[in-house]
């Protein structure tokens, strides 16, 4: 079996924006967040990224350039010595009711079957309400960081480990320094 991170994109490996990325350039990378994919791929860890992306689904974003993002964050990660193994995205608007769009499990069941993972010792990293009920309905570790939505979330769920960014979470995770998860 192998050893995986999930992680949730907008609001934990780049910025989330209040109208979401639709274009290149407001795509920018959470800080830290190349050097925590790359402590977790050097510790190990296999990193997908479970995402829904309803700009597509509501055609405010071209698949085309979607790929382009996720090529970006790819070149921004691989500088700092890591790599996003899979990303793994619902592309359908809410309205389609699909079975991949979080905070259902499908994605994340999409990723267990092609990356044999034990959803119990899997951390799910998100932001947002739906990210820790995707990962508790698939059987995964949730936990939030503080930036995208993750305060918010917190104040609903405040027995989910929370961190105060993907970097605090990937240190303590890997031990590579001392523990700076931020305590409700």
């Amino acid at each position: 079996m192998s050893r995986v991170v999930l992680l949730d994109r907008d609001g934990v490996l780049n910025v989330d924006r209040p109208a979401s990325v639709t274009v290149l350039e407001d795509l920018v990378l959470e800080p830290g967040a190349d050097r925590a994919v790359a402590a977790l791929c050097r510790a190990g860890y296999r990193v997908l990224v479970i995402t829904n992306q309803a700009v597509v689904g509501r055609g405010l974003l071209s698949e085309e350039t979607l790929a382009l993002m996720h090529q970006r964050l790819q070149a921004w990660i691989a500088v700092a010595g890591g790599r996003i193994d899979q990303f793994f995205v619902c592309t359908h608007a809410p309205s389609a009711n699909c079975a991949c769009r979080k905070p259902k499990p499908g994605l994340i069941e999409q990723a267990r079957a092609t990356w044999d993972f034990d959803p119990a010792v899997t951390w799910f990293v998100g932001d947002a309400e739906r990210d820790v009920e995707a990962g508790r309905s698939a059987g995964c570790r949730p936990a939030l960081v503080l930036t995208g939505k993750g305060r918010e979330a917190h104040a609903h769920y405040p027995e989910v480990p929370v961190w105060d960014d993907l970097l605090a979470f990937a240190t303590e995770l890997t031990g590579t320094s001392m523990p700076t998860r931020t305590m409700p």
